[in-house]
């Protein structure tokens, strides 16, 4: 029997509106019923546009991995 899941959520600044922040908390109380938090992970990756010298930070993608069991 499998005790454990992994959810991953993704979300892209590029479809922010000014000043908005991500409120993961819709994320988390989508939870299975049953499951607990046994780790989360947070990262942060940022995409470029252009290249060389010329390029320039254009949005951040934002990854919340949940890792869950029984």
């Amino acid at each position: 029997m499998n005790d454990q899941k992994v959810l991953t959520f993704v979300k892209s600044t590029s479809s922010f509106k000014d000043g908005e922040k991500y409120d993961w908390s819709a994320a988390l109380n989508s939870i299975p019923e049953g499951y607990r938090i046994q780790d989360i992970s947070v990262s942060v990756a940022t995409i470029y546009r252009g290249l060389g010298a010329s390029k320039t930070p254009s949005h951040d993608v934002l990854t919340l991995t949940v890792f869950l069991t029984k």
